[in-house]
């Protein structure tokens, strides 16, 4: 291998003497005999072989003792991948430990209480083992210190926070035993004689937005009921003599673009919701509310036929999801870039909404069970056996408050041969593209 080159001295000051610019190029001379010494010292290149005597290159094995490993499931013949972190002058605002927040309905909490429940349960659960996280309810309770403290906010109309954010969202290190007991007081006490069918999702989704603002984070919701009072307000326009005609694609619709207002106002403060919606024979209005999963990078659950006697039913599969919701790996306060070799060129990326190629994407929010879609364009000739290369490149923050880059390097191969293409399509992604362009296309 060639010797490296030698670090260049800085520059002589102009008040420097003849004698000062002789040794410095003394010290360069002996800095390249001792470059030439370490390079003979080491073991010979072999010589380049001729055209002739060129052979393919043999297959790559492991060495024995991996024999029976396999290899790593992320990386391949021709894909790579790597992560490394990054140094905190590539972010917008300081590091923090992103936090978590959740909303509770308790309108007609007495109705509900086995969905309540459950999800509380679950919920601490999952928060016991979580690393990082924040107990309370935008107009409920908040773990404050070692005692439950419950806030409460009337106006409806300006949202505003009781406390600054950091006295109301805590590390579950110092306030653990208070979030639990959060929880247990919602499942067993707290609001168990609410009889009101009243819920105002939109303002506590205004609030979550004011208490995420400065560190970002994600948005737990669990409803049962369709928002009645407060900004955002909904309206039961369900209406079964629609189904099946043209009529009907307007349920699916949001009725209020306010909704994807608020989605856009909450990715821009970096806080990711997931929404968990409970139906039995209840108009929820899920069409109106996804914007705020959709636009985030959140995820929407829905559990239908909730009612206590199938809770063996949707029990199980509700504690699952939320414990896998909570603990598995979390990007904050994403950006993602993809390019590609020359003859490719990125023409939409398919996430949230249909987003143009030219430009970063903002991603608030993408867990382990996340995708994205890329669609790409022929720009110039590709010729056939070659290999374009496509890489994707997203800086993030983890759970811990620490920032890092992933960058995957994936290798394809052209080809003329409709039957190869045919052959070697993947199936899966070309069902998920379609999918999300028939859904993300405009009305």
């Amino acid at each position: 291998e060639p010797a490296p080159s030698p670090p260049v001295a800085a520059p002589a000051s102009a008040a420097g003497s003849d004698d000062e610019d002789d040794d410095e190029v003394a010290r360069r001379k002996r800095r390249r005999e001792r470059f030439a010494k370490e390079l003979a010292d080491k073991e010979p290149l072999p010589a380049a072989p001729s055209d002739k005597e060129k052979e393919p290159p043999a297959k790559r094995t492991r060495p024995a003792a991996d024999a029976d490993r396999p290899p790593p499931p992320e990386l391949a013949d021709s894909e790579l991948v790597a992560e490394g972190a990054r140094p905190g002058e590539q972010v917008r605002r300081c590091l923090r430990c992103p936090k978590v927040f959740a909303a509770r309905d308790i309108a007609s909490f007495k109705n509900h209480k086995c969905v309540a429940r459950d999800s509380s349960a679950a919920a601490g659960d999952a928060a016991a083992a979580a690393a990082n996280g924040g107990g309370g309810n935008g107009h409920g309770a908040a773990a404050g210190g070692s005692r439950l403290t419950q806030y409460v906010v009337a106006d409806l109309a300006e949202i505003g926070l009781p406390l600054p954010a950091e006295a109301l969202l805590l590390p579950l290190s110092e306030a653990r035993d208070a979030l639990l007991g959060v929880f247990e007081a919602v499942r067993t006490t707290l609001f168990a004689s609410s009889r009101r069918p009243d819920a105002a999702f939109g303002a506590a989704m205004e609030a979550a937005r004011l208490l995420l603002a400065p560190t970002g984070g994600r948005v737990l919701v669990f409803s049962h009921t369709l928002p009645s009072v407060g900004p955002l307000k909904l309206v039961h326009r369900d209406d079964v003599r629609t189904y099946g005609t043209e009529k009907e694609q307007a349920l699916l619709q949001p009725a209020d673009s306010g909704w994807t207002a608020l989605a856009a106002a909450l990715a821009a403060v970096h806080a990711s919701v997931s929404t968990f919606h409970f139906t039995t024979s209840n108009f929820v209005d899920m069409s109106s509310t996804a914007p705020l999963s959709r636009l985030t990078g959140g995820q929407l659950y829905h559990y239908a036929n909730a009612a206590p006697e199938s809770r063996d039913v949707w029990g199980p599969k509700l504690q699952a999801e939320i414990w896998r919701c909570l603990t598995r790996p979390f990007g904050y306060e994403g950006v993602m870039r993809v390019r590609t070799s020359r003859g490719l060129r990125v023409d939409h990326y398919l996430w949230g909404s249909s987003l143009p190629g030219d430009r970063d994407v903002d991603v608030p929010g993408i867990d382990a069970d996340g995708a994205i879609g890329v669609t790409f364009l022929h720009d110039d000739k590709i010729i056939d056996g070659s290999n374009p290369c496509v890489q994707c490149a997203l800086l993030y923050t983890t759970a811990f408050g620490e920032r890092r880059i992933r960058v995957l390097t994936s290798a394809l191969i052209a080809t003329s041969s409709m039957p190869s293409l045919y052959r070697h399509a993947d199936l899966d992604a070309l069902l998920n593209i379609m999918m999300r362009q028939g859904a993300l296309a405009p009305r």
